[in-house]
């Protein structure tokens, strides 16, 4: 593949923005939508907050807005018509240039972008700037083409993955509220108990300076970074690596079946929990995560580490915490132990550990699958960049990427019967096809058994015959309501009743389906 090295000038037409005068600003949706900067955008479409009856400068739809002023860098996607402030250029891709092609170049390669601005106090790009920027860009279109379909392919992979931890994690919160209740309010008159009670001992590390390693070398032990917990399962490879020969005091080492938690983050991430399934005798804690010693015959270890993740409890010992500024409290062992907590009967609770532990087993494999996927992306936007993917291979893989038929049925064209307004819109395949989120209209929940199934499992694509399978030892109507298909198949997943599920790759295509494990 041949990669050429451009300026932007050469491949894309560039505008800077210019704001109007105030007096034209409004926030009744008079005119058109106004942006000014990346406070204005969401993950790919900004989202409009003032309208503008007289613009003074104009982005088209499918546009590329890129930030140009503190920070400079970030880009999003023009999903109509809009007016543009000083803090936004539109690039606008020349005829015989993958417009695509140009987003997922800037969106990846960002810092690159940034390291441009000048300024001393806020960092900004000019236009003249902008259109010297030097753009790797595959000498064919069809090249550019393909490799902007295979990053939109990882992208929609990773949003699915995401879309399936976040339900898998629903329904585990859902359980515990069905089963205790609101921990706070304790509708269900559950015994309460001091903290002390349930957690007699809390053990902290020391944190050490280190590098942000991805292995350790036999001469380096891991401290946990605050970040290893705050996803609400481990993550065993956010530490930093430290010299063993620094280290003065005995580490604590991370271990099966401790209960860890950040006693200082940011408001949101403060005291979240992780539980330990196995035993990593190369990382040990740092001073800002404990390890709670709870008791077995009083509490049940996933109760509290789900206990932890509610809400309204989390408030409460945020009220504990204390700090000289929001963006890092700290909460101390005497506020946090002084709590009281809801401690319903120890069965109760290992029944509901039960249940947690089988849907865990799946969000460990997805934030695995996760992770390799963000791992994936990363690898082929750089090769892709460098030219080196093999174009054969490129134009093989488009030409394998799934239809409309295949896609979950969240972004499937609905049925033409509930179409309403939305009749006839293409399905939404490249992020350039995206409808205005102001029109855009929700998908009706009432969805058939097997595309229930493909969501919540993330099973991608999944053949009928598999469907046909699936459906039928799992017993399921026809049709049936989102909601109920999950607390149904969710019931499934009880220790001594495994769901008979099995995710294998389908090469022809090119992707994960399900299968009934045979016993």
């Amino acid at each position: 593949m041949e990669i050429l090295t451009l300026q932007l000038s050469e491949i894309a037409e560039v505008t800077a923005g210019q704001s109007p005068p105030s007096k034209y600003y409004n926030e009744t949706g008079e005119g058109l939508p106004f942006y000014q900067g990346k406070t204005d955008f969401g993950e790919t479409n900004p989202t409009p907050r003032v309208w503008c009856t007289n613009p003074a400068r104009v982005a088209e739809p499918g546009d590329i807005l890129m930030s140009v002023r503190a920070p400079v860098g970030p880009v999003n996607l023009a999903s109509e018509q809009s007016c543009i402030g000083r803090g936004i250029g539109a690039i606008r891709a020349q005829k015989g240039i993958s417009q695509e092609y140009l987003y997922y170049y800037f969106k990846l390669t960002e810092n690159r972008t940034s390291s441009k601005a000048t300024g001393a106090v806020f960092k900004a790009i000019s236009k003249a700037e902008l259109k010297k920027l030097p753009i790797r860009i595959p000498k064919l279109e069809s090249d550019q083409t393909h490799i902007a379909a295979l990053l939109r392919h990882c992208e929609q992979l990773i949003r699915w993955r995401e879309e399936s931890i976040e339900l898998l994690e629903e329904y585990v919160r859902s359980v515990f509220l069905e089963m205790f209740g609101d921990p706070v309010s304790n509708e269900k008159k559950w015994d309460v108990i001091p903290m002390k009670k349930a957690i007699p001992n809390i053990t902290t590390g020391s944190s050490y300076g280190g590098q942000a390693n991805e292995k350790l070398e036999d001469d380096e032990l891991g401290v946990l970074k605050i970040s290893a917990v705050t996803k609400g399962v481990f993550d065993a490879t956010e530490f930093k690596a430290v010299k063993k020969e620094v280290i003065t005091r005995e580490p604590i080492f991370v271990k099966e079946g401790m209960l860890l938690m950040s006693r200082a983050n940011t408001r949101e991430l403060v005291a979240a929990t992780a539980l330990i399934h196995e035993d990593y005798p190369q990382l040990f804690l740092p001073d800002k995560i404990w390890s709670l010693e709870y008791d077995s015959d009083v509490v049940h270890p996933r109760f509290l580490n789900q206990l932890f993740s509610i809400e309204p409890f989390r408030d409460t010992i945020r009220r504990k915490a204390s700090g000289g500024h929001s963006s890092m409290l700290n909460v101390s062992q005497k506020k946090f132990l002084s709590l009281d907590l809801i401690a319903p009967p120890i069965e109760l609770q290992r029944r509901y550990g039960g249940i947690a532990k089988s849907v865990r087993s799946l969000l460990v494999d997805l934030h695995q699958s996760l992770t390799h996927l963000r791992y994936l992306y990363a690898s082929y936007s750089q090769r892709a960049f460098r030219g080196e993917l093999d174009p054969k291979k490129l134009a093989k893989f488009a030409a394998a990427l799934p239809s409309s038929a295949t896609l979950p049925l969240h972004l499937r064209p609905r049925p033409e019967e509930d179409a309403g307004p939305t009749k006839g819109i293409p399905v939404k395949t490249s992020p350039l096809d995206v409808a205005s989120p102001s029109t855009e209209k929700k998908v009706s929940p009432r969805i058939d058994t097997a595309s229930s199934i493909q969501k919540l499992l993330n099973a991608y694509p999944v053949k009928s015959e598999y469907f046909k399978d699936v459906v039928k030892a799992l017993g399921f109507p026809p049709g049936i309501a989102y909601e109920d298909l999950r607390d149904r198949l969710f019931a499934r997943l009880d220790i001594d009743q495994p769901a008979p599920l099995k995710q294998v790759f389908d090469a022809e295509d090119h992707g994960p389906g399900l299968k009934i494990v045979r016993k």
